[in-house]
């Protein structure tokens, strides 16, 4: 019985991991925290923890988003091949947060309704307070916000479909309530984790910083100004510029409204938008630093003495004097900076020969004098000039080889960040098999590569880059072309492995 139960835990943990490929290539969603939780425990006992976590949020509610519930852990540990392997507690679990999404694959026990009325008193509670309405607006432009939203890699067309929802309706103090009438999102809309998933997406392709208070990000709080207790209580008002970019959209028609038929109270909203300017507002850090400086800023700052007054134009000129010293050379008994000028290549140069030097007097950038002076130039010193060009020439190509190796580098951290350090041909998991310290070990081929794995660099490491074991890397590389990842699978099946 045991070695039975073993066997099934060994299957358990191919499919978690397989399940984990599957969210990255079907629906081009990366579970960070699932990776994470793979490596460091393996597919079983990493189920157990992450169910609980609110990163597994967040990827339930990407997945149900995506109509994939399907790929959820909890889907997954439900099956009837694997529920043996789990305590109640945790099926009860899984069984009950899949039919609140309405996905029951099997038959469930609906809850007892006195929950569902303490659920209701807790949220009535809840949204009688209030907090203060934060006005604070990420640093995204109009542009980048129209480029943003027509981007389905970003805003997925239900993000769409939402936002242009509360768009026709004046973008502003949109509640649960409101949205909770509208086809598609009912009372178990999943805001939070939806709005979450959106934004972090938004923070990939712009760089921000999301908004915080004290440790807590409010990943609302880059596309809603507003306030946001939970799925069922918040008031949220689109971001200015964000509201402005789908109003630009939409006026030169490319966006398309016609087919979106509204449910919610518009004139009911329109009131509360009308009192927005008196909810009292969260300040932002700008805010409380022009309040500090309003003083200040409105004062000329004065010189007290003509000593203390600026000069630029000697300053300028001083810098302008410093920067040409780059491009000059001292010579033997000169005290002047010289710029030197060859007469002919170094090679054909006879031993004893003297050069011409070309000295250019200087006096505020306008030239005064010309004149010409003599120096000897050995063999022994023109084989220095030649040795130190050899040695920049040599520091050149060693510097192009180091920011390819940097590139290269670079690329098969995001590749292993996005898929985890498992072989993709033999789906062996280095964390999981050697240990943390391990698993950065693996080895990256580069689908892309004719030859060397970094001879082409002009890649996707999400789509041309993918993990690969030591063993699978070098029996790829045994002909040329190399094998192709389903060449290297069907080896191993045709082996038994």
């Amino acid at each position: 019985m045991s070695e039975n139960k073993d066997y099934i835990k060994q299957k358990f943990n191919k499919e978690v991991i397989n399940t984990y490929k599957r969210i990255a290539t079907e629906v081009k969603y990366k579970s960070s925290g699932l990776l994470a939780q793979i490596n460091k425990y393996g597919g079983y006992e990493a189920s157990i923890k992450y169910i609980m976590t609110d990163a597994n949020t967040v990827d339930f509610g990407v997945l149900w988003e995506f109509q994939r519930l399907d790929l959820s852990i909890e889907a997954l540990i439900i099956k009837q091949d694997y529920k043996s392997l789990f305590p109640d507690y945790i099926l009860e679990f899984c069984e009950n947060r899949l039919k609140e999404y309405n996905y029951a694959p099997n038959n469930i026990a609906p809850k007892h309704v006195e929950l569902k009325k303490d659920l209701i008193e807790n949220n009535n509670l809840t949204e009688e307070i209030k907090p203060a309405y934060n006005w604070n607006e990420v640093r995204i432009s109009t542009s980048m916000w129209e480029d943003l939203f027509l981007n389905e890699k970003v805003f997925t067309q239900k993000n769409q479909d939402l936002f242009l929802r509360i768009y026709l309706v004046g973008g502003k103090c949109i509640q649960s309530t409101d949205l909770a009438i509208e086809e598609g999102y009912s009372e178990k809309y999943p805001f939070k984790e939806v709005i979450a998933s959106l934004s972090k997406r938004i923070k990939a392709h712009t760089k921000i910083e999301p908004p915080k208070i004290k440790e807590e990000i409010l990943w609302w709080n880059v596309v809603f100004i507003g306030w946001f207790n939970s799925n069922k209580s918040f008031e949220w008002t689109l971001a200015p510029k964000l509201f402005a970019a789908i109003d630009n959209l939409n006026n030169s028609n490319k966006i398309d409204t016609s087919k979106i038929n509204l449910k919610m109270d518009t004139n009911e909203i329109n009131k509360r938008g009308e009192n927005m300017e008196k909810k009292p507002k969260v300040k932002s850090i700008d805010d409380f630093v022009m309040d500090l400086f309003a003083d200040i800023s409105t004062k000329e700052p004065k010189l007290k003495t003509d000593e203390e007054k600026i000069d630029i134009a000697s300053i300028e000129q001083n810098i302008n004097n410093i920067l040409k010293q780059d491009s000059v050379v001292e010579c033997n008994d000169a005290e002047e900076k010289v710029e030197v000028a060859y007469k002919q290549n170094i090679e054909d140069i006879p031993k004893k020969e003297k050069i011409d030097i070309v000295v250019i007097k200087q006096d505020n950038n306008t030239v005064t004098e010309k004149e010409k002076m003599d120096t000897s130039y050995t063999k022994e010193k023109i084989d220095n000039i030649i040795e130190k060009a050899n040695s920049i020439s040599s520091f050149k190509e060693e510097k192009v080889e180091i920011e390819k190796i940097k590139i290269w580098e670079d690329l098969k951290t995001v590749c292993l960040d996005y898929y985890g350090a498992i072989c993709e041909v033999c789906g062996i998991d280095y964390g999981y098999t050697y240990g943390n310290q391990f698993e950065r070990y693996i080895d990256i081929h580069n689908l892309k590569s004719t030859h060397k794995e970094d001879d082409n660099l002009d890649i996707n490491p999400e789509e041309d880059l993918v993990p690969v074991c030591h063993n699978c890397h070098f029996i790829m590389h045994t002909k040329q072309p190399c094998y192709t990842i389903d060449e290297m699978k069907k080896i191993c099946e045709e082996n038994g492995k």
